[in-house]
């Protein structure tokens, strides 16, 4: 027993002189000690505080230590926190979403686009993010362009009239109008010029607009119509008269240069037909029938009016002349003569004379006053000293035109049995229509 009991005892003293063995464990954060602990041989360490870091986030400890059988050094583990960077435009609609890490700088998208204004820059900041954020886009709202000018030049280029204007330069302004016309009318003042530029083109087209002058036609046309008004009553093949073939040529004439007047955008084919028809005017009035007659016809004349006058008793009685007859043949037989004792007169004013004194001669005859009872009616048209006159024993209406065929008197409510005077101050032929009759008086 006593062996037993010493080994016991040798056993309990060998045990409590037994050294139990230790070790150290280190936690480490970012390489600076926040805690050391001794560990005896297959115990636990404790862990610190959970250690923290600005922008990260603690996820473990990079050891176990729940058996210490060594030294440790325990290392903290971070992950870096991230966050959510949100692009967004002026309605909230996003453009464009970013995860950045902590302290880093996010990324802006293509500057975004507002119909009607212009981006200014983001608001917000998103450098050095450490937090969520939203950044939005800001604009300034642009400054429409001005339509004034523009919408004046149109509203000028409509009121105009295409038959006022050559048909090439009214061309070219409609084309300028129609573009005006098309211009954008949403755009800003940033593309004024697009609006500037229409306007000038539109306003230099109506510049250049070129006015047809139908002035100087229009007085053709009716010089023209004039002027075969006062053949009327005087067309035939006897001398004094406008052959038929004549009128028809002329009337044509009248016709092109009125259709012209109406169709005709050219000022140039305006200018042509009014030269063409005065040409036409003055080759009419040389068309009538000429006769030809010598000094030899005129001297016979001049004496017949001679002898008339010497035998004529003047007076109001039965077998006697008008005095105003007798004046108007003698003045035709002293201009008669004045023409015949010329040095070699023309053809032209023997002509001229020999038809005034026989037209004379005739109305003398005709005004010798017979006594009947019934006179049918009558009417005379004579000139002497620049008067023209105009006897009718009733009331037609009757009017005075010149060589040009312009209506220079109209009488439309003669007094009957009464002698109507005319004075005219340029000698020429004159023509007077009666009613239907017409009559041709020259003025010297």
């Amino acid at each position: 027993q006593s062996i037993i009991d010493n080994a016991a005892n040798a056993l309990i003293s060998a045990t409590n002189n037994l050294v139990v063995k230790t070790f150290t464990v280190t936690f480490v954060v970012d390489g600076e000690t926040i805690s050391t602990q001794t560990i005896t041989y297959g115990k636990s360490a404790t862990a610190p505080t959970e250690p923290t870091k600005t922008g990260y986030t603690f996820v473990e400890w990079d050891s176990d230590f729940s058996v210490v059988t060594e030294e440790m050094t325990i290392t903290a583990i971070f992950q870096i926190k991230t966050f959510t960077v949100t692009f967004t435009d002026f309605d909230g609609t996003t453009l464009k979403e970013e995860t950045v890490s902590y302290g880093q700088n996010a990324t802006a998208p293509d500057n975004p686009s507002r119909d009607g204004y212009t981006f200014d820059g983001w608001i917000g900041t998103f450098t050095n993010v450490t937090a969520n954020v939203t950044i939005t886009a800001s604009y300034t709202e642009l400054i429409k362009a001005s339509y004034v000018e523009l919408d004046n030049a149109i509203n000028s280029a409509e009121k105009l009239q295409e038959s006022d204007y050559e048909a090439n330069t009214w061309a070219s302004m409609k084309t300028a109008l129609n573009e005006a016309k098309s211009v954008d009318r949403n755009l800003y003042i940033e593309n004024q010029n697009i609006v500037n530029q229409a306007t000038t083109k539109l306003q230099n087209a109506i510049n250049n607009l070129k006015q047809l002058d139908k002035t100087k036609l229009a007085e053709a046309i009716s010089s023209a119509r004039a002027t075969i008004l006062a053949a009327e009553g005087n067309i035939g093949d006897e001398v004094g008269q406008y052959p038929q073939s004549a009128v028809d040529v002329f009337s044509n004439a009248i016709q092109t240069a009125n259709e012209v007047f109406e169709n005709t955008r050219n000022q140039n084919d305006i200018n042509q037909q009014t030269v063409a028809l005065n040409e036409a005017i003055q080759k009419f009035k040389s068309s009538v029938n000429q006769r030809t007659t010598t000094l030899a016809e005129l001297l016979e004349l001049i004496a017949e009016a001679t002898q008339l006058l010497d035998n004529a008793s003047v007076g109001s009685n039965p077998g006697q002349y008008p005095i105003i007859e007798y004046m108007n043949l003698n003045n035709a037989r002293n201009s008669a003569e004045t023409v015949a004792n010329k040095e070699n007169p023309s053809e032209q004013n023997i002509d001229i004379q020999v038809r005034r004194l026989e037209e004379a001669i005739k109305e003398f005859k005709e005004a010798l006053i017979v006594a009947i009872d019934n006179v049918l009616p009558q009417t005379k048209v004579y000139a002497a000293n620049h008067t023209i006159f105009v006897c009718q024993d009733r009331n037609e209406e009757f009017a005075v035109y010149n060589a040009e065929g312009k209506r220079i008197l109209y009488v439309a409510n003669p007094q009957d049995y009464a002698t109507t005077e005319f004075s005219v101050k340029t000698n020429g032929i004159y023509f007077v229509k009666v009613g239907t009759k017409s009559f041709k008086v020259i003025i010297e």
